[in-house]
């Protein structure tokens, strides 16, 4: 329930700001994913409002050797 909550922020922040046009990127950062859960309930909340999510850039940081493998 969290990565959907945050999947809101994001979009409330992209409406105040104006919404997508004219963007060419917006980066999503998450530090230290473990297996993505909240990444990919974040983006499945925000394909709900932009559908094809092309503009999203997602970035995955995390120093687990086992993750990185993946």
């Amino acid at each position: 329930m969290f990565g959907e909550m945050l999947g809101i922020w994001v979009q409330t922040a992209i409406e105040k700001l104006g919404g997508m046009e004219g963007v060419e990127q917006l980066n999503l950062v998450e530090v230290g994913p473990g297996s993505g859960i909240m990444m990919t309930d974040m983006l499945r909340t925000l394909q709900q409002f932009n559908p094809k999510l092309e503009k999203f850039s997602i970035n995955l940081i995390d120093q687990s050797a086992n993750l990185k493998r993946k």
